[in-house]
């Protein structure tokens, strides 16, 4: 007999049934045998005998090379919260697959700052944000081994970041916008033309509902409190009310029918943070322009001044200053739309 066997079986269409056999009952296993109608019964067969000791022996494999940079990289992991493990994932891996290997105790070598400064530069080629990210992991981790005991110092504290964040308070061009939307498909425009209407990160694009759609504003109270310091009702302008009021008309008129999420795929499925940013970022790369997701933003924030919001109001809805808001009025926002809008105000005012 087995010590451990365990399988498992599923009904095919035929009526038969098709069994499962795994190294054993709790997780981690391995799914060794598969075999359909009967059984399979002791003596236990040559062949099946074999594929379970074959099993067996890649798992205790696995399990030796699993090295205690994995582990402590793991244990560091296993305290973060698990949408925020999520988020950091793809960064995690990078940094496993470079150090698994590294001795723990080599952390604590003054010359492995100098190892990650290298490798951030290598990574930094690529992505600037993506080798800070790394780094940033590889500091948590190196915190973490510090509070574990298993070294005495830190040596990834305080590495210089190399991305270098745009002047944040910049709206796209009206150039720029034009040359976007030219050939973009309509996923794409949707997106763009949607980010440009609400002041929000990917994230919070992501997980913009129709229900919070009030037809003149989204009403994020339900998901935002004031500890956070967030605006819960974002103001649409006459033209973001239309966009959004025909996408969930399109959407409702789609095959797979009006969904919760307001950005969707091609085929209708709610987008992930990372591909809403890729869908906007990767166009604007194609055509060569300087710009990101994230500074639709700002293109948000002028359509209020034109739009004859006050600097406080704006300041409040944005997270800004009302200097800041001052500062790119100056710079950046047609005073006469600002007038022309402020007549149009008055002159309703006087019916």
């Amino acid at each position: 007999m087995i010590e451990g066997l365990y399988h498992s079986r599923r009904k095919l269409a035929n009526g038969k049934f098709r069994y499962y056999y795994y190294t054993r009952k709790q997780h981690p296993r391995t799914q060794f045998w598969t075999c359909d109608g009967l059984k399979v019964r002791q003596p236990y067969p040559k062949e099946f005998v074999r594929a379970y000791v074959d099993a067996i022996k890649a798992e205790k494999a696995a399990h030796d090379d699993y090295t205690a940079f994995e582990r402590l990289a793991d244990d560091w992991a296993g305290t973060l919260t698990a949408k925020t493990r999520e988020g950091y994932a793809s960064y995690i891996k990078k940094v496993r697959e470079k150090f698994r290997k590294l001795p723990v105790s080599a952390m604590a070598d003054p010359k492995f700052r100098g190892v990650v400064i290298k490798w951030q530069g290598e990574l930094a080629a690529s992505s600037a944000r993506t080798a800070d990210m790394c780094v940033f992991v590889v500091n948590q981790i190196s915190k973490h081994a510090v509070d574990l005991g298993t070294i005495s110092e830190n040596r990834t504290d305080r590495i210089k970041n190399k991305y270098r964040a745009p002047d944040d308070k910049t709206p796209i061009p009206q150039a720029d916008i034009a040359a976007f939307l030219d050939g973009a498909n309509p996923t794409e425009a949707d997106i763009f033309i949607g980010a440009t209407h609400v002041p929000l990160r990917r994230n919070d694009l992501a997980l913009l509902s129709w229900s919070q759609f009030k037809g003149d504003h989204f009403d994020l109270s339900e998901v935002r409190t004031s500890k956070r310091n967030q605006i819960a009702i974002i103001p649409l302008t006459a033209e973001g009310q239309a966009h959004f009021e025909d996408m969930k008309r399109r959407q409702a008129q789609s095959k797979k029918g009006l969904g919760l999420r307001v950005f969707t795929g091609e085929r209708g499925n709610p987008m992930r943070p990372d591909t809403l940013g890729h869908k906007i970022n990767d166009r604007f790369k194609d055509l060569g322009l300087d710009h990101t997701l994230h500074r639709t933003r700002n293109t948000y924030a002028t359509r209020l001044c034109v739009a004859g919001f006050s600097n406080a109001e704006i300041a409040l809805i944005m997270g800004w200053s009302e200097t800041d808001v001052e500062a790119m009025k100056k710079i950046y926002v047609d005073r006469n739309a600002v007038v022309l809008s402020m007549i149009h105000r008055l002159n309703q005012n006087k019916h």
